[in-house]
């Protein structure tokens, strides 16, 4: 595991939520005022990991909720099959129509 990927991993461990924590836990004071005058700095680095780690979560949170919706999707999909299946027993002429066009459906047409 690269450098950069084991800090972005501390980030998460921190749990540093918000930007004012981050900037208060990652920040440094020219003390002496030899560059500025007592100025808070936050390095750029700490500020690219910061970015880093919000995207990473972001798409980490997008990955569940695709997830789930896939969950939904196919369980929706398993209850549509089995209702057709339940349907030849009653009229096997529009059972087959209805499978002809799930079987459309699956090729994705």
């Amino acid at each position: 595991m690269s450098e950069g990927i084991k800090e972005i991993a501390q980030f998460d461990n921190n749990l540093i939520k918000s930007l004012e924590d981050f900037m208060e836990s990652y920040k440094m004071v020219d003390v002496d005022q030899v560059y500025s005058n007592g100025t808070e700095f936050v390095p750029i680095f700490r500020v690219k990991q910061w970015l880093e780690y919000n995207n990473i979560t972001n798409l980490q949170n997008q990955l569940q909720q695709k997830g789930k919706e896939i969950e939904r999707l196919n369980k929706r999909w398993n209850e549509l099959k089995t209702y057709i299946n339940d349907m030849w027993l009653d009229d096997k002429g529009s059972v087959r129509r209805l499978q002809e066009f799930i079987k459309l459906l699956e090729k994705g047409e």
